[in-house]
């Protein structure tokens, strides 16, 4: 094969086979890894939104929502299987993005200085640097927006990457491919619909058009055909307004207004955690981020990175400043964003850093080749030994695959599942339910609209009674419940109106009348039928009347006597299988299971049932037990 030959953008059979075998092995993996159902955060609500054609939370996430409904159509396993082999699928193409990509960034940075089956091996090898990444890979195998997000930026920056070669060569320099940037822009705003990290490559992509591009490109034409192309991607977001006015299921922020469209549209909700960390908040994320980092590569990858860095601003100042501001500015939103779920984000440094990882690489190559030249080594030899430490790294990374498998490797994790059943298992037949846990909330989302478990329960999120939306909702869905407290839900829906119109607020009589909002929801219904809240809720104090504690659930009674309850068989599949990987969330429910038990023990306890009681105090300690054989250093300080 001629060492000048394009591995790229000929229909070379070995490169299209390769890059199959790449979707194909990688695929394979997050194939067997996949959680089984539904996972914690949002794992429930994408899932339930996906398969009702609903509005998620703020950004709204259209892209996404259009495409989980296609895949909710495959025939085999349930709905929620369906959409996380949707997120192994992207990111298995993403890796195929990303071995044409290095490919083509070995044409721009080494031309024909190296061998080339040397640079193909090497992009391979690469890839599954990334491929097997921790966070890539647990991304894959959930139900997640994150890996449709990586996928659509890798293929922005091979799109980009290629345009620039195409303007690179002289018989292009005055006739370069318009209609390619047009697409690249196109696909920056549609990617928008999906997650709007994606908008953070814009003044990458912005710098390098304008150091790069011909005058041409000022022309008023072209100028409003990119503005055109970026907008009419951006168009997928009219999914909101159009289906939220078609009275669907799951409704968040109900954009069918523009006043809610906006605050949708820029995630109003969230905007109190983006850049209001002080010096130190920021220093301690960095720190989180380069703990992040160190595990995602093997160590002796991140001199590479830096000869990566070296090799770019030495081949293209150009290039290496594109890369520069894809990860400055991705990290300049991810430091700056106070949530705790924020390794996703990097994913876009991770990638921006694997192009420069495998710069170094072939830098590397590059240097022994040269000194063994110097030594007066045959080329065959010199080839040989290139070979042989390729061959070095690659054992390096297999012999630490099992080990990063067995991290990922979510098959048999039903704990989310089960204890979101546990917890609807706890509540007696017609009962209410409220709580402001988010993981508890979105679970149920999917249990409920999509399983058609227990609709006979009404469960109200307290965190979401603060926003006007979240009437309607309630008034949809349980109208004799919203009948009871519609004095009180319009009262406070008033400052709910103002906040959200950012109109002047007395935050302390907005807090009371939510709070007599929320206490209405307790009293109006406690004749009728039972009442609940979490154990995680119990810390807010709603009410001030006794709660006794009924299997998850803990129950208002209007006295303090004993009040009989059949608690529930608990099912945690996997809590005692060490091949379960078990991350704080999963330890987390553990922990209170073991402290429902407990809390039970303690009440029957109270009343005289010693024998009964210390049944439950049994139970207790064993769900302890399981959690600090676990981790033994997990801090327990429930009792």
């Amino acid at each position: 094969m001629s060492p000048s030959r394009s591995y790229l953008f000929r229909f070379n059979r070995y490169t299209f086979i390769s890059a199959f075998a790449v979707f194909l092995f990688s695929g394979f993996f997050y194939f067997l890894t996949l959680y089984p159902t539904f996972s914690f955060v949002d794992s429930g609500e994408l899932a339930a939104v996906c398969t009702t054609l609903g509005i998620a939370h703020p950004t709204g996430y259209p892209l996404y929502t259009l495409l989980g409904r296609i895949f909710s159509f495959l025939q085999f396993g349930q709905p929620i299987y369906r959409l996380i082999m949707m997120s192994a699928f992207w990111a298995a193409l993403t890796n195929v993005i990303l071995f044409f990509s290095l490919l083509l960034l070995s044409e721009l940075f080494f031309k024909e200085e190296l061998n080339p089956k040397l640079k193909f091996s090497a992009a391979i090898l690469t890839t599954f640097f990334f491929s097997f990444s921790p966070i890539l890979w647990s991304q894959a195998t959930i139900n997640e927006v994150y890996s449709l997000n990586i996928f659509l930026c890798s293929l922005i920056i091979l799109l980009s990457l290629y345009w620039f070669k195409q303007n690179q060569s002289a018989e292009n320099l005055n006739h370069w491919n318009l209609s390619l940037i047009y697409l690249i822009t196109y696909l920056v705003g549609l990617s928008s619909g999906n997650h709007l990290l994606s908008i953070l490559l814009l003044p990458a992509l912005i710098f390098l058009l304008i150091s790069t591009a011909d005058r041409k490109i000022y022309s008023f034409k072209s100028l409003s055909l990119i503005f055109g192309f970026l907008i009419l991607g951006i168009s997928i977001y009219l999914y909101l307004p159009i289906r939220s006015s078609l009275n669907t299921p799951l409704n968040w922020g109900d954009p069918s207004t523009f006043l809610n469209l906006k605050n949708h549209l820029t995630a109003k909700i969230y905007q109190s955690w983006m850049f209001t960390e002080t010096k130190l908040a920021f220093r301690d994320n960095f720190k989180h981020f380069l703990s992040l980092f160190f595990k995602q590569f093997p160590f002796w990858t991140y001199p590479l990175i830096f000869l990566g860095f070296f090799k770019a601003f030495q081949q293209n100042l150009k290039l290496a400043i594109f890369f520069l501001l894809i990860i400055l500015f991705n990290l300049l939103w991810s430091l700056n964003y106070d949530v705790k779920d924020i390794e996703p984000y990097f994913l876009q440094t991770l990638l921006t850093l694997t192009f420069l990882l495998y710069s170094g690489l072939l830098l590397l190559f590059q240097i022994l080749e040269r000194i063994l030249f110097w030594l007066r080594t045959s080329e065959k030899l010199r080839t040989a030994i290139s070979f042989l430490v390729l061959s070095i790294l690659t054992f390096l990374f297999v012999l630490k695959f099992p080990q990063e498998f067995k991290a990922q490797n979510r098959s048999r994790n039903y704990i989310p599942y089960d204890f979101s059943m546990n917890l609807l298992r706890s509540a007696h037949k017609d009962a209410l339910i409220l709580t402001e846990v988010w993981d508890y909330y979105s679970s149920w989302l999917y249990l409920r609209f999509v399983e058609n478990k227990r609709p006979d329960l009404e469960i109200v999120n307290t965190a979401l009674s603060e926003y006007s939306w979240y009437k309607n909702y309630m008034r949809k869905y349980y109208p004799s419940f919203y009948r009871r407290s519609s004095q009180e839900i319009d009262a406070y829906n008033h400052f709910a109106l103002s906040l959200e119109s950012g109109q002047f607020l007395d935050s302390l009589k907005a807090s009371q009348s939510f709070t007599r909002m929320i206490n209405s929801f307790i009293f109006k219904n406690l004749a009728d039928r039972p009442v609940y809240i979490t154990i995680f809720d119990a810390y807010q104090g709603y009410s001030g009347l006794p709660t006794p504690t009924e299997g998850l659930l803990m129950r208002f009674r209007e006295k303090n006597k004993f009040y009989p309850y059949e608690f529930p068989d608990f099912h945690l599949r996997g809590i005692e299988d060490p091949e379960v990987p078990k991350t704080n969330k999963e330890l987390v429910r553990i922990a209170h299971s073991a402290l429902s038990y407990y809390n039970r023990g303690l009440y029957l306890k109270r009343f005289g049932f010693e024998d009964e009681a210390n049944k439950y105090f049994e139970r207790a300690y064993y769900f302890k037990k399981v959690l600090l054989e676990y981790d033994p250093n997990y801090r327990f300080p429930f009792f």
